[in-house]
C-alpha cells in the first residue's frame, strides 16, 4: 500500500526557506470543497471527500504556510450550487492583485450534453461537478443542477482578471472527467456520476464566451473520459486516489520546486496504484514558475519513476533528447547526485548512479549532452588578418569541448566552416568583391574592422545572421557562438532522428489555409499581436501544398488531424525556425497532456481549437509532426532563437537563409525530401519543409 505524506519538522524547515527565498505575496486565500453525502441523488457517497478536505487543511496550513483564516471550507451541505458561486464570488471579492488563490473540489463529477457551443467539445459533452443537492427532486434553482463548465470558466475568469499577472490561481479538481472541467464499484471507489438527463439547466442554452485561463494551474486528477477514484492508503478512512498522491508531492517538494515537478510526482503515485488506469492532467502556461512565486527554473527536469540500486528510470526518452551517455544531475550543485543515461528508447530511459543517491519520485536535469549520431566535423578557414590567428585557437579550444562536435582540418570533410573575418561596410552591410563568377563569399577585408566569427556551409555561405557573431576582447563572443553551435546541434539531431527510417505516422495531416481580409467582417477575425484581420478558407488543402509555394511573412495558416489507425496517438506539431528555435505549435503551451490525444478515427480542426501557426520566420522553415503511443512532454524539446551577437540592422535578409541548404550539407552529406518519415510501432515522424519570403519581396499568388 502507497505510504500517505509526511509532514515533518523538515518538511516545515523546507517550506520556511522557501518563503523566505521567494517573493511574498500580498495575501493567501484557499477554498477547500468536499461532497461526500450523495445517496438522496442516487449516486455512491463518497467519504474520501471529505477526507480529502481535512489533508488540504493540513497542508495547507502545515507547508504552504496558510493561517486558519485564509482558508474556507464547504462541506455537504454547505456545497450546494448556489453555496459554491456565492463563495467564488466571496473570492473574487476578496483577492487583490498578486494575491494567491488555491481551489479544491473533491465529489462527483460528470457529463452533460454541451448545449452551448455546440462543437466546442470534442466529445459533444460538458464536463460538470455534482454539488450537493444536484439532481434532487426537492431541490430548487440552481441548486437542481450540476455545475457546468461554462460556469467555472466564468467563475474562474473573473478571479484571474482579479488576480492579475502578478497573481497565482491553483484549481484542483478530484473528480471523473475533470480534465478540461473549467471549460461501478470496486475496490476503487469511482467518483464517476452518470450523465444528468435533465434538458432544463439554466445555463445549458445560449452562445458563451470562454476565458482562456492562460494564467491559472488547473489540476484534473483523470481524463475527460476517466474516472477517478477514492482508495484507502490507511485501514480506517479513504481519501482521493490523486489528492493523497498531491498532498504528498506537496509535503516533499523542495526549494524552487515548480507545479508541474509536483504534479509529474503526484501523478507518479496515482499510476504506481494497481486496478486503476487514472491519468492526472495539468494545464495552464504558469506551471513551471516555482511553488509560491519566484523565477523560472533554468530548464526542465525530467521525473526519476524507478529505482533498483543503482540502475534508475526516467520518464522521458530519446525523442525529447534524452540519449545513452548524457549526464544527468539532480540540481545545480557540485554535489549533486548523478546519473548516467545508458540506454533510452522512444519515451524512457535508464541510467547508472554514477555518484550520489536518487529515489523514485526526484527530478533530475540535464549536465551533458551526448548525442547517438557522428559529431559535426567544425574546420576554421585560413585568417585574412595575422592577429587573428589567436581568436581561431581560442574558437578551437571551445569547440572541442562542446558535445556534438569535432574539430578538422580538412575543409573537404567538414560540416561548418568558421570563418574568423574583419569585414568592410559601408552604412552597415558588408562589402564583398565581384568577379567574373559572381560575388565573392566572403566579404572584403578591412584591417581597420572589429573582428567577427561568421558561421558557413560547405559552400561557404553564412548559415545565419545571428551566426555572424562579433568577438569582443572580453571573450563574450567565443560564449555566444559555443551557445549558438549547440542549438543548432540539437536541431541537427532533431532532423537527423525523423530521417532515420521510413513508415508512416499512422496521423494525416491537413492545411487549413487562412487569407488576409479588408478588416471587420462576421467571417474575419483580428490576431491581437499584428492587428492584421484574417479569414479562414472553407476547405482544407493537402498538405503538400505548404511546400508548394513560397509564403509571404506574416501569412497564417492552420492544420487538421485524423488518427487513421486502430490505436491511440498522441500527436505534436513542432516548427524549426530559419533562426534556430524549435517551437510548440500543438499542443499550445499550457496545455494538459490528454490534449494531444487522438483516439482512432478522431478528426480535430486545430483551427477551432484557436491553434494556428504565423509564419514569421523568413527563410527555409521546417513543419515537424510526431505521433506517439505515450505521451511526450515536448517543452523539453524546444528551445529559443540562436542569440545575438550585436546583430547590426541591416543583416537581415543580407544573405542565404539559415538551413537553406541543411538537409544536404549538414546531415552527413544525406538528402533528406519532404514528407520523410519514419515509424517503429510506438512512435513516428514527418517533417514537412517550406519557405517564407520577406515582406519586402513580391508577394506570391495564393494556390
Amino acid at each position: 500500500m502507497q505510504q500517505g505524506p509526511s509532514f515533518t519538522r523538515q518538511a516545515l524547515l523546507a517550506l520556511l526557506a522557501l518563503t523566505v527565498a521567494t517573493p511574498a505575496l500580498a495575501a493567501r486565500h484557499a477554498l477547500l470543497i468536499g461532497v461526500s453525502e450523495y445517496a438522496p441523488t442516487g449516486l455512491i457517497d463518497l467519504p474520501g471527500a471529505r477526507q480529502d478536505v481535512a489533508l488540504m487543511q493540513e497542508v495547507l496550513r502545515s507547508w504552504l504556510g496558510f493561517q486558519p483564516t485564509e482558508i474556507r471550507t464547504l462541506l455537504d451541505g454547505d456545497a450546494t450550487h448556489t453555496g459554491i458561486e456565492r463563495a467564488f464570488a466571496d473570492l473574487e471579492q476578496a483577492a487583490r492583485p498578486g494575491d494567491f488563490v488555491y481551489i479544491h473540489y473533491s465529489g462527483h463529477g460528470s457529463l452533460v450534453t454541451d448545449f452551448n457551443d455546440q462543437g466546442s467539445e470534442r466529445t459533444g459533452k460538458d464536463q460538470t461537478l455534482v454539488s450537493f443537492g444536484a439532481r434532487r427532486a426537492d431541490s430548487t434553482g440552481l441548486d437542481r443542477y450540476d455545475i457546468l463548465d461554462d460556469e467555472l470558466n466564468r467563475w474562474l475568469g473573473r478571479l484571474a482578471d482579479q488576480l492579475g499577472e502578478s497573481g497565482e490561481l491553483v484549481y484542483v479538481a478530484d473528480a471523473c472527467h475533470s480534465a478540461s472541467n473549467t471549460r461501478g464499484e470496486s475496490a476503487l471507489v469511482s467518483r464517476a456520476a452518470p450523465p444528468d438527463t435533465q434538458e432544463s439547466h439554466p445555463q445549458a442554452h445560449g452562445p458563451s464566451a470562454r476565458h482562456p485561463l492562460a494564467g491559472t494551474i488547473r489540476i484534473g486528477a483523470a481524463g475527460d473520459a476517466q474516472s477517478a477514484y477514492e482508495y484507502s492508503p490507511q485501514a480506517d478512512a479513504n481519501t482521493g486516489l490523486f489528492t493523497w498522491h498531491w498532498a504528498a508531492a506537496l509535503s516533499r517538494a523542495e526549494p524552487g520546486e515548480t507545479w508541474r515537478q509536483t504534479f509529474e510526482r503526484a501523478g507518479l503515485g496515482v499510476s504506481l496504484v494497481k486496478g486503476t488506469d487514472q491519468r492526472p492532467q495539468l494545464t495552464g502556461e504558469r506551471a513551471d514558475r516555482p511553488i509560491l512565486g519566484g523565477g523560472l527554473p533554468a530548464r526542465p527536469a525530467v521525473l526519476v519513476t524507478e529505482v533498483s540500486g543503482a540502475t534508475v528510470t526516467l520518464n522521458a526518452g530519446r525523442l525529447v533528447g534524452v540519449t545513452p551517455e548524457s549526464l544527468y544531475a539532480a540540481g545545480e550543485a557540485a554535489d549533486a547526485a548523478q546519473v548516467r543515461i545508458v540506454a533510452s528508447d522512444a519515451t524512457s530511459s535508464s541510467g547508472r548512479i554514477e555518484s550520489g543517491s536518487l529515489r523514485v519520485g526526484d527530478f533530475v536535469s540535464e549536465r551533458e549532452r551526448a548525442y547517438a549520431s557522428a559529431p559535426l566535423r567544425v574546420v576554421a578557414l585560413s585568417v585574412q588578418d595575422g592577429r587573428d590567428q589567436p581568436l581561431v585557437k581560442s574558437l578551437r579550444a571551445r569547440v572541442e569541448k562542446l558535445p556534438g562536435f569535432v574539430w578538422t582540418d580538412r575543409q573537404g570533410e567538414s560540416d561548418l566552416l568558421l570563418a574568423v573575418l574583419r569585414p568592410k561596410r559601408v552604412d552597415g552591410p558588408p562589402q564583398f568583391a565581384q568577379t567574373p563568377k559572381g560575388r565573392d563569399t566572403l566579404p572584403i577585408s578591412d584591417p581597420a574592422a572589429a573582428p567577427e566569427v561568421w558561421v558557413l556551409n560547405r559552400g561557404e555561405q553564412v548559415l545565419h545572421e545571428r551566426l555572424m557573431v562579433p568577438l569582443p576582447p572580453t571573450g563574450e563572443g567565443v560564449e555566444t557562438l559555443a551557445r549558438n553551435l549547440e542549438r543548432y546541434r540539437r536541431a541537427t539531431e532533431l532532423r537527423r532522428l525523423t530521417a532515420e527510417a521510413g513508415g508512416t505516422t499512422s496521423v494525416a495531416l491537413s492545411l487549413l489555409r487562412i487569407d488576409t481580409c479588408a478588416g471587420p467582417a462576421s467571417e474575419c477575425f483580428r490576431l491581437p499581436d499584428t492587428g492584421a484581420w484574417y479569414a479562414r478558407v472553407p476547405r482544407p488543402a493537402p498538405i503538400a501544398d505548404l511546400a508548394g509555394q513560397p509564403w509571404p511573412e506574416g501569412t497564417l495558416v492552420s492544420f487538421a488531424l485524423e488518427n487513421t489507425s486502430k490505436r491511440d496517438r498522441y500527436t505534436y506539431l513542432l516548427e524549426l525556425s530559419p533562426a534556430g528555435s524549435i517551437k510548440r505549435v500543438f499542443p499550445p503551451e499550457g496545455a494538459s497532456a490528454e490534449t494531444a490525444l487522438l483516439p482512432p478515427g478522431q478528426h480535430l480542426d486545430l483551427f477551432k481549437e484557436e491553434v494556428g501557426l504565423l509564419l514569421d520566420a523568413p527563410g527555409a522553415v521546417s513543419l515537424l509532426m510526431l505521433t506517439t503511443q505515450l505521451p511526450i512532454d515536448p517543452r523539453y524539446l524546444t528551445q529559443a532563437d540562436y542569440e545575438r551577437g550585436t546583430v547590426p540592422s541591416w543583416a537581415r535578409g543580407s544573405g542565404p537563409n539559415p538551413l537553406e541548404r541543411f538537409l544536404a550539407d549538414v546531415v552527413q552529406g544525406s538528402s533528406v525530401r519532404t514528407g520523410v518519415s519514419l515509424g517503429t510501432g510506438t512512435w513516428g515522424g514527418t517533417l514537412f519543409d517550406y519557405r517564407v519570403e520577406p515582406r519586402d519581396a513580391t508577394p506570391a499568388k495564393a494556390p
